[in-house]
């Protein structure tokens, strides 16, 4: 059996001992606890925070506070095998790989290594080499990203481009074609970052932020999270062929699929038009139906 609790991390937490003079009080503490628990996200997403190490009027402690944003954003997450995974890349005349998505698989041990990260403080900065390597190295199922899985990119940055500056919008467009989600965090310091880049890469206009000094930057962590959280499939829909006419792993697969809220059809008719069962449902406008006869759910 594939199936591990962790992947149903929204469970009720343990209820108070029983005594039925409480019984009153016993449900009510039950109910704040299930609120409680649930409280931190636990979607399937693969998110890879791209954070800006170029040089920095306030060097370090800035740099720092870039860095305890992102924690402050992953203690919203559940980092977990079988949930959220997380990756990070630092860029400055170049972008860097820190860590993959396959190498943590839990929140505390990602926080660490995060924490630990070096500040490059690069005369450079070279945002479309970033989002080249996050295309290219980051976001490929060979380095561990799940093609069944919504792919988030948080870029943090405090300085507008200066290396292959007009090549930036084109590596954004290009990311966004291969289903990344772009979220920027922008933080504005006058004559240093420009908001219209940050526009220009977003995935949406609407999963946008800016502060204007690094300290506040943690003003704007749960709502990030919460746009991570929410994420979708941008590109493909997953349809499971003959899902009722087959083994019991097919069904298990069903209700992991469910119970991760991907959008995702079911249709018993080989010939059935995916595209029409598509319609049938309330799933975001620029999902593509497409038929897929086997599905590994190994990989969650």
């Amino acid at each position: 059996m594939f199936l591990r609790r962790d992947l149903f991390c929204c469970s009720p937490l343990p209820s108070p001992p029983f005594h039925h003079h409480h019984r009153r009080r016993r449900r009510r503490r039950r109910n704040r606890s299930y609120v409680a628990a649930c409280k931190v996200c636990c979607s399937v997403i693969d998110v890879a925070f791209v954070v800006d190490s170029s040089a920095k009027s306030q060097g370090q402690s800035a740099w720092t506070q870039m860095t305890s944003f992102v924690n402050l954003v992953l203690d919203r997450l559940t980092v977990t095998q079988y949930a959220l995974r997380v990756s990070f890349v630092s860029y400055g005349d170049r972008a860097s790989v820190q860590f993959r998505f396959s190498e943590f698989n839990d929140r505390q041990s990602a926080k660490l290594r995060i924490s630990g990260i070096s500040y490059l403080g690069h005369a450079g900065n070279n945002l479309a080499n970033a989002l080249e390597v996050l295309r290219n190295q980051v976001f490929q199922t060979n380095a561990g990203a799940r093609s069944l899985a919504p792919w988030v990119a948080v870029i943090v940055t405090d300085r507008s481009p200066s290396l292959r500056v007009t090549e930036t919008v084109s590596a954004a467009n290009q990311a966004r074609a291969a289903g990344i989600q772009i979220i920027p965090v922008g933080v504005i310091i006058p004559r240093q970052l420009d908001s219209n880049i940050l526009n220009q890469i977003a995935f949406t206009r609407a999963r946008m932020t800016t502060v204007n000094d690094h300290s506040r930057l943690s003003g704007v962590a749960v709502q990030v999270a919460d746009w991570i959280c929410k994420s979708y499939l941008s590109k493909c829909l997953y349809c499971i062929h003959n899902l009722l006419t087959k083994s019991l792993r097919y069904r298990i697969a069903m209700v992991v699929l469910l119970k991760l809220r991907l959008p995702t059809i079911f249709y018993i008719d080989e010939n059935e038009d995916a595209a029409n069962l598509c319609r049938l449902r309330r799933f975001p406008a620029n999902t593509v139906c497409t038929k897929v006869t086997n599905i590994n759910v190994n990989g969650f």
